[in-house]
Order: C-alpha cells, then structure tokens, then sequence
C-alpha cells in the first residue's frame, strides 16, 4: 500500500508546513492569504504523495557470516516492536529492481513516480529562504493554481521534502518509492513474483505462520523466523514444510 503522507508517523511529513514566498514587485499574499495557502499547498502535497518504505540490508554482508543478522533490514528489534505488532506479526522480503518494474507498469500512465534512498539530517530552523524548498514562488503559484504548482515543487524539491528525515531515523535505512498522483484514496501495487522471503516474528504464533506459509509458498517464496540467543537476534532453521498442505 501507498499511503498518503498525511498518515505516516513523522510529524514533518503529516503536519501542515509554513511557507515563505517569492514575491515579484507589488504582488504579495496577505496575511490571510498566506496561511490559506500554507493550508491548501500542505494539503495537496501531503494527500496526494503517496510513499512505500522499505528497510535495506546494510552493505557488508558475507564478511562476517556470524554477525551479519545485524546488517539484515528484517533483524531490528525496535522496529518489530514499533511496526511488527511487537515482534507477533511478519516481515516482507522484496527484489528491489522487481517492484521498480512492476511500479511503472501498473501506475506511469497516470502518476509521477520517484524512487531513493533516505537522507538522513538535522535539517536548521531556519536557512536560507531563497533556496528552500518551504519557499514558494506566489506570483507563479497564481499563474499556476496550487495543483500544477504542486506537481512542480515536488519534482524539483522531492529530495528534501520527501526523501529526508531526522537524525534520529536513521537506523531504519530506509528505501522509499514516492508516487505523486491525483487521488485522495491510498494506491496498492499488485506485487506479484517480486515477493522473495516472510520472516517472521519472534512471537508470531503457529496459526498466523501456517497461513501465511499456505498463501505464499508456491511462489517458490523463503521462510524464516527470527529468534533470539541471549539478546542476539538469530535465524530458527524452523521447517516450514510442516505447514504445507498435503
């Protein structure tokens, strides 16, 4: 599922923002105009962006073969606990290149799409206006309207304003695609053969493994689950042909 900015779980992306403007001569928004505008630009860009994460394997891996879970992007104990329904539900396993390629099949005719990596940075308080990407053109934004100047801010500023976070996220290594479209409802892309792994929770129970293994292992899907040996995170071995129906 695409969902829209509006409902992820970082307030820089789900807040409205504050703008300032360019302004050419006498052409100038009030005060009034200006936190509608605020509103109306915050609205159309965090409705109508619509991202997809993933967590990647950090580079390395193969190097040291008994430590290498800490480089997996399935084996972070905060984020099962914040994503994973505390550690009881399952991690999806993608081929990148695979997704890419279904994304433009299934959505180029009728959204922009972007894809990159997650930069990570304490953005100042306040910098230079002149070149932020929470400074708008006013006398553009009224030649345009706000929905085709929507669409070019984003195609100029996406790395800022969609494709960096705090510090503090860093560990996520995320991977994100972007999809601007004109929708208000969430987009779901039909993923196909691109699924190539399940792991699963340390506490995910036997009845949600059985039926996730039985919708999806005919796709020649791999299975896992993610144990623990004295607080390090580790691989079960468990076989999962036991679930295979006969």
């Amino acid at each position: 599922m695409f969902n829209s900015l509006r409902r992820t779980n970082d307030p820089k992306e789900s807040k409205n923002w504050k703008f300032d403007f360019h302004v050419d001569g006498k052409l100038s928004p009030t005060f009034e105009e200006s936190t509608q505008l605020w509103s109306d630009v915050s609205e159309e860009i965090k409705t109508k962006c619509k991202v997809l994460c993933f967590s990647k394997d950090i580079p390395g891996l193969g190097k040291d073969m008994l430590n290498d879970i800490y480089l997996r992007g399935f084996a972070k104990p905060r984020m099962w606990a914040q994503y994973g329904d505390n550690h009881k539900g399952l991690c999806l396993i993608f081929d990148r290149k695979r997704i890419e390629t279904l994304l433009i099949e299934q959505f180029d005719q009728k959204a922009e799409l972007y894809g990159s990596d997650i930069h990570y940075r304490n953005s100042p308080l306040k910098g230079d206006i002149t070149r932020s990407p929470y400074t708008l053109h006013y006398p553009l934004l009224k030649e345009l309207g706000v929905v085709e100047y929507v669409k070019r801010h984003i195609y100029t500023h996406n790395a800022e304003l969609i494709f960096e976070k705090s510090l503090d996220w860093r560990d996520e290594n995320e991977y994100r695609f972007l999809m601007h479209i004109d929708s208000l409802e969430n987009q779901f892309l039909k993923f196909d053969n691109a699924l190539k792994g399940v792991v699963f929770g340390a506490d995910t129970d036997d009845e949600d493994q059985r039926k996730v293994f039985q919708l999806t292992y005919k796709g020649g899907t791999q299975f896992e689950q993610i144990c623990y040996s004295n607080g390090t995170p580790w691989y079960s071995f468990k076989d999962f042909r036991e679930y295979q129906v006969a």
